[in-house]
This record gives structure tokens, sequence and C-alpha cells, in this order.
């Protein structure tokens, strides 16, 4: 390839004149946030999940002291960016904790398989130490890294297949698609409540003073259920609740959806939800599981779907999550979320997975 179909590709003079600029971010505070939105907002159209008021407070509360900003430049102008630590001793990942939907990162698709190559040896040249860099939950339909990569450097697994629901249509349309199991067991569902006389209702919150009790009721359903049993229940109280608190606050102006589903008097079921520039990314969902029987984490989904079919401003519903048989039976599309590695040697990929192996063989004996 010449250096003329190089630059053609990169959108640049030439590979030759883009470089990363690395900065220490030690806090959230450090991270030149207005920059990452723009980039955001070139990239993605303004992914939520990508946005500083979605990443801040990620990187407030589960951020390490040894973040570092990279950021490609050609001529002054930022192209990719993303958010990295080191794991161990020139190991580097880029930044993703728990709450993260994808990792931090917007790459340019402008980059070639080639010039992408180029870029992160360049990076690697520059990091201390680094032997290694991991990208872990690569989306594709973001400004990430190719998911089919053909690079010896390269070593990649499935982290998950996720689930999204085109919403631009209308909802009935979308409903008698659906597998008949899904919508037998709504009807089904919604009957006996019926019959029962137990007041069904949704009630939706997005202001920003609601979103506080919002929290707290969200986390009674998880500390009432498997995750409170295995400690990993959000609470308004713990680093986990205050992270979700302020994202959903961040968003409140125009982009918090919190949805909670009541059986009478009772919240029985809650979601968390963000939208911005025409996509709603689901957080959580919890339910009461002294009303399993009655599916109250199905119902929640079935009757906040249906009003997010009302919303003209959305247009697509993403789950970010692992899903199964049963979630891609209420879904419109499926995409495989993907964990790349990128090795400074050709020769260290087949020299990790043999030691992972032989590992694997030890444990098992």
């Amino acid at each position: 390839m010449s250096e003329g179909e190089k630059s053609k590709e990169l959108g640049l003079d030439g590979l030759s004149k883009s470089r990363w600029r690395l900065v220490h971010a030690p806090t959230a505070n450090h991270i030149g946030w207005s920059e990452w939105d723009e980039l955001n907002l070139a990239l993605n159209a303004g992914s939520p999940i990508l946005d500083s008021k979605f990443l801040r407070p990620i990187c407030n509360y589960y951020g390490f002291p040894d973040l570092r900003v990279a950021v490609l430049e050609s001529g002054g102008q930022p192209l990719s960016a993303m958010l990295l630590h080191q794991r161990r001793r020139g190991d580097w990942q880029v930044f993703t904790a728990g709450q993260s939907c994808v990792a931090s990162m917007l790459i340019s698709p402008k980059l070639s398989q080639h010039s992408m190559e180029a870029v992160i040896e360049q990076l690697l040249r520059q990091l201390p130490w680094a032997w290694r860099i991991r990208f872990p939950k690569q989306d594709p339909i973001l400004a990430q890294l190719a998911t089919e990569p053909q690079s010896s450097h390269l070593r990649h697994a499935i982290h998950s297949v996720t689930t999204n629901i085109d919403v631009s249509a209308d909802f009935d349309s979308y409903w008698s698609a659906r597998h008949k199991e899904v919508r037998r067991g709504i009807r089904k569902t919604l009957s006996t409540l019926a019959e029962r006389e137990v007041d069904v209702k949704l009630h939706t919150l997005s202001e920003r003073s609601d979103m506080t009790k919002a929290i707290a009721d969200h986390g009674k359903l998880e500390t009432a259920g498997w995750k409170g049993r295995a400690g990993t229940a959000i609470d308004p109280e713990n680093d986990q609740g205050r992270c979700y608190r302020e994202i959903l606050e961040n968003f409140s102006a125009n982009g918090a959806r919190v949805y909670q589903l009541f059986f009478d008097q009772s919240v029985v079921a809650s979601l968390l939800s963000v939208v911005q520039n025409g996509v709603q990314v689901i957080l959580k969902t919890a339910y009461d599981e002294n009303y399993s029987k009655y599916s109250p984490g199905r119902l929640i989904d079935y009757l906040s779907i249906a009003e997010t079919f009302e919303d003209p401003e959305i247009k697509m519903l993403e789950n970010y999550t692992n899903s199964s048989s049963v979630d891609r039976k209420w879904s419109t599309g499926t995409r495989n979320i993907l964990n790349l590695e990128y090795y400074k040697f050709s020769s260290l990929p087949k020299m990790v997975a043999g030691f992972g192996w032989i590992k694997s063989k030890v444990r098992d004996k």
C-alpha cells in the first residue's frame, strides 16, 4: 500500500504525522471531557455510554491512580482517544469498569486495518514497559476496533452476545413478530393479575429530583434478592449506588428514564436507562423475587418497550447484556461484543494461549 493510499484512508497527510499524546489522569478532573465529547459526537453521533455524563462518574468511583488519557492527533486535531491503565508491569488495558457497557475508547473509522496496527504499535512504544494492550468490550457498531482481526499480533474472544430493538416503527408490528411463547407469557401474566384485581401501573421518572429515591427503590429490590445475598446490590450509600445516581442525574435534563412497575402500591420491578441522540441504553433491571410467579422483570420490559415506541426521538433500544435465548426472542438484532488483545511481538499470542491451556489443565487436576 502506498503512502498516498494510507493517507487517503486515514484522512491525514500520512501516518508519520500522527502522534499519541499521553496525559496522566489520576482523577476524572484531569480528563479533557469537552474534547472527549466532541470526538464522541463526531465518531459515534454522541453515544450515551461514551459520553462524559456516563463515563465521568465511573472514573470518579472506579478509576485508577495510574489512569492515562491517550489521544491520537494529527496536525493538532484529535482522531482517536482512549483511557488506559496498567494491570501489571507492561500489561496495559483500556479502562472498563463493571458498570461500563463498552471500553472507554473512541477509534476513528478512517483507520484501515493496516494503519490501525501502525498506530497501536506506536502507542505500545510510548507506554512504559508495554508488551500488551487489552481492548475489552469492543462494540462493532461504535468507533472501536475491527471485529475480525487478521493480525498475528492479535488475540480475540467473544465477550458476550448483546441485543437491541429497533423502535423506529410501531409497537404492534414489533410485538406481533415476537415468538408466540413470549407473547403468550405476557398475555397470561396480565390476565392472571387482572383476575386477581391487581392494579398494574408503570411509572416513569426523569427529573433530577427523582433520582435519589429511584436509586433507593432499585437498591431495595436488589438487596432483597440474589444480588443482596452475593453482596453486589446497589445501595444509596455505596459507591455503586452513588455512581448510578450521578449518571442518572447527569442525564436528567432530557435523557434519564427510570421505569418502576407497581402492583397496587408496591414497587415490584425497576429499570434504569439513559437516552441520547436517538439511542436508549438499559443499565440495570431489578425485581421483587416474592412476585417471581408474575415475571415482573419481563412485564416491566414489555410495558417500558411499549412506552419507548411512543417516543419519536428514540430509534434504537440497546441492552448491553450477555443475552439468553429468551432475551434474543425479544430482540430485533444481535451482535458479538469482543475482547481483543494486541501484543508487541507476534510470537506472544500463541505463547500466552499455550500458557493458559497449561494452567487450565493443572486446575482440572
